[in-house]
C-alpha cells in the first residue's frame, strides 16, 4: 500500500520594510538599487539580488536578458556566482540573499527553479540553512530559512556520491 507524506514549508511574512532588522533593511535596499544595473529590454521584468555574508559583505546582482532567451541569466545567478569566483572561503560565508522585482508588478518575487537548485548548491557548501527574503515591492515581506522551504526533496552536491 503507497504511503503519502505530507511536505510543509515555513515562511515569516513581515508587513513592510521597517518590520527588518536594520541589517536586513540595508540588504533589501541593496537588492532595490542592484535592480536598477538589470539588462531586460525583452521582458522589461527588473530583478534585482543581493547576498549577505557573514562579516556584513554584501554582493549583488540584476537579470541579464538575451534575445535567444536561452542564456538569460537571473538576479540571484548573478549575486551568487559573483560570491562563487571569489572561492570557496567566501562562498562559506553566504547567509542570507534578498530577492526584488519590479516597481510596475507588486507581486510576490520568489526564485525560479533554477535559481532554487543554485542557492540549493551554495546552501550544501555553506553547510547551513540559508536566509532567504522575498520582497514585494511596497508591501510584505516574506523569508524563509532553509532551501527546503522553496525545493523540497532538492538534489545536490551529496547526490552524486
Amino acid at each position: 500500500m503507497p504511503k503519502k507524506i505530507e511536505i510543509t514549508a515555513q515562511f515569516t511574512v513581515y508587513e513592510n520594510q521597517n518590520e527588518l532588522t536594520p541589517p536586513d533593511q540595508l540588504l533589501v535596499s541593496a537588492a532595490l538599487a542592484a535592480r536598477a544595473g538589470s539588462h531586460s529590454p525583452y521582458s522589461e521584468f527588473q530583478v534585482g539580488a543581493a547576498v549577505q555574508l557573514a562579516d556584513g559583505q554584501i554582493i549583488t546582482g540584476a537579470n541579464i536578458e538575451n534575445a535567444a532567451y536561452g542564456p538569460t541569466t537571473c538576479a540571484e545567478q548573478v549575486a551568487l556566482f559573483s560570491v562563487m569566483k571569489l572561492g570557496q572561503e567566501t562562498t562559506k560565508q553566504v547567509r542570507t540573499i534578498a530577492v526584488v522585482g519590479p516597481d510596475q508588478k507588486p507581486t510576490l518575487i520568489t526564485p525560479c527553479g533554477v535559481c532554487r537548485q543554485v542557492i540549493k548548491e551554495v546552501e550544501d557548501i555553506v553547510s547551513q540553512p540559508l536566509r532567504i527574503l522575498m520582497v514585494k515591492v511596497n508591501g510584505e515581506i516574506y523569508e524563509t530559512v532553509g532551501i527546503e522551504n522553496l525545493l523540497p526533496l532538492g538534489f545536490g552536491p551529496a547526490d552524486l556520491q
